[in-house]
């Protein structure tokens, strides 16, 4: 108590949507991160914005949130209270799938290689991403 953190480094949380509540005032959410630590968000936000949609809030969708907080709820729960809609988007895929999305663009990069096509970019000019 009585200690502030100033973030020096913008760091993002990727996790799991595994439970909806919506009949709340707010929207909750029950995550999951890769290492199967699981947490709720609570949502507190007035206006919809194209990266929060609640149609989006679907188990098994992944949830970014740049830069989360944690929070002590009054009920004794431990997790993050998104008071900002516009540093939190919905993937409509699983953890687990953008993860692996995610090594293999990388990889992709690192060898110089088309993620569509899979032929080198510098020797030609790829039709699929026309580049």
């Amino acid at each position: 108590e009585g200690w502030h953190v100033t973030i020096v480094e913008h760091w993002c949380l990727l996790a799991e949507i595994t439970e909806v509540s919506l009949s709340c005032v707010r929207p909750r959410l029950e995550l999951c991160d890769r290492h199967g630590f699981k947490f709720r968000l609570h949502c507190h936000i007035r206006d919809r914005f194209a990266t929060f949609k609640l149609e989006d809030m679907v188990v098994g969708n992944t949830l970014a949130i740049m830069c989360p907080q944690r929070h002590s709820f009054m009920d004794g729960t431990v997790g993050i209270r998104q008071e900002h809609p516009d540093t939190m988007f919905i993937f409509n895929v699983s953890l687990q799938k953008l993860l692996t999305d995610a090594q293999r663009q990388s990889s992709n990069l690192s060898a110089q290689m088309c993620a569509e096509c899979r032929q080198s970019k510098i020797k030609f000019r790829c039709k699929a991403w026309k580049l």
